[in-house]
């Protein structure tokens, strides 16, 4: 029989024991050996070890959540083999590979200088990509969204649009805000600065809507932001910071839906890295701006982990404003409700059903109630956004104040 050896963690030598080469990790890595097993393996099966040294000094030890989530990614499209396992450790940090053939793979996600928790990917350890992909997705239960902020602006949108200049000057601190209105100022001039018709929507909410679709970052920190909005009246004033894009996307896709005959929409949404759980009768919300597609194709493209087939009577077509407008995008209102009619589990993946339900708000006109009306009561009269309307001056600031945040002229 062949002698049995262990494969060290940070080098390529049969008789390496697990230990750390550099001495510069301090405490938040003393207590990791315990949860680090080494697997024996015989001497054929050495050569085709696959071991990483990491540069630990340079390790972040708080991943971001796009980094993160990244990470997942290239590990769930790994397949039954755990090759080119160098680019799943360490992915902020210069990684070695000691060969290119199957191995062990180690993930370590660290977080505030604790171990969050390490995973073994081995191919003599008997677990396969389907249970590994399990363990990685996250299960979440849907509800009525109960922390959103869902401020539908009813009968305040002029009130609203005063406040804006003021309002702005500090969000547009925002790196990621910033850089998604700059896009949106050039590409709006691009579409509609020589059109002879004037388009559907005003420039301020039509650039609202470009900036949501062109900027990853931004799509991701306001959608966070908005779920987590509105768990008080008092943490959305003090320290929501998108104001200005969550009123300009409610009034984007009110005007739009408001200048065509009203209907509803049979839309698909794919979902990667969250397996969503519902009961039928459920009645639920997204509680974000959340993007569907008329195309059940295209939203299969974004994941299968949870797939949505929604009947939306609240959410319009933006095609027109969207910066890939071959997704035939649809974009829901957080505060659209829908009844859960069907859920299933079809390879692994949950397949849910919904029909809108109606509109549901626990906020409106929040930030005016805090300027102009503080504890008495106020009324709001309604009023009709046009747009053929004239950009207000606070709009001219705004794209100046944008190109001044990222240093252009």
């Amino acid at each position: 029989m062949a002698p049995r050896q262990r494969c060290g963690v940070l080098g390529c030598s049969p008789s390496a024991e697990l230990g750390w080469e550099h001495s510069g990790l301090g405490w938040g890595l003393s207590f990791l050996p315990s949860f680090l097993p080494l697997f024996p393996v015989s001497s054929s099966q050495w050569s085709q070890c696959c071991f990483l040294k990491c540069h630990f000094s340079a390790f972040r030890f708080h991943l971001r959540e796009r980094e993160w989530d990244s990470l997942k990614e290239l590990i769930k499209g790994g397949g039954d083999s755990a090759q080119g396992c160098a680019h799943l450790l360490c992915p902020c940090t210069v990684a070695e590979q000691c060969c290119t053939e199957l191995g062990t793979c180690m993930l370590l996600h660290m977080e505030h200088l604790t171990l969050g928790w390490v995973l073994l990917l081995s191919t003599w350890t008997g677990a396969s990509a389907v249970s590994i992909k399990n363990w990685l997705i996250k299960e979440v239960a849907m509800d009525m969204a109960p922390n959103s902020f869902d401020d539908q602006y009813q009968g305040c949108r002029r009130l609203m649009e005063a406040e804006l200049p003021e309002l702005n000057r500090t969000e547009l601190a925002n790196g990621d805000f910033a850089k998604g209105w700059r896009f949106a100022i050039k590409e709006w001039q691009k579409r509609w600065g020589h059109a002879t018709s004037p388009p559907p929507l005003c420039c301020d909410q039509g650039m609202a809507l470009l900036a949501y679709t062109t900027e990853a970052d931004l799509y991701k920190l306001f959608n966070r932001a908005t779920r987590e909005g509105g768990r008080s009246r008092q943490h959305y004033l003090s320290s929501y910071p998108f104001k200005t894009l969550h009123f300009l996307l409610s009034r984007a896709l009110h005007t739009l839906r408001e200048s065509q005959p009203q209907q509803c929409y049979n839309v698909y949404r794919g979902v990667k890295g969250t397996r969503f759980t519902a009961q039928q009768g459920q009645v639920v919300r997204f509680g974000q701006f959340t993007s569907t597609s008329l195309k059940e194709k295209v939203a299969k493209k974004f994941g299968s982990d949870t797939f949505f087939f929604v009947n939306t009577c609240y959410g319009v077509p933006i095609k027109d404003f969207s910066t890939y407008s071959g997704e035939s995008e649809v974009l829901i209102p957080p505060a659209e409700q829908f009844e859960v009619t069907d859920v299933t589990n079809i390879d692994n993946g949950n397949f849910i059903h919904l029909h809108s339900r109606g509109m549901y708000s626990t906020y409106n006109c929040e930030f005016v109630k805090e300027k102009r009306c503080k504890e008495r009561p106020c009324a709001f009269s309604a009023g009709r956004s046009s747009p053929t309307e004239p950009p207000h001056l606070w709009l001219i600031l705004l794209a100046v104040a944008a190109l001044a945040a990222l240093g252009e002229p």
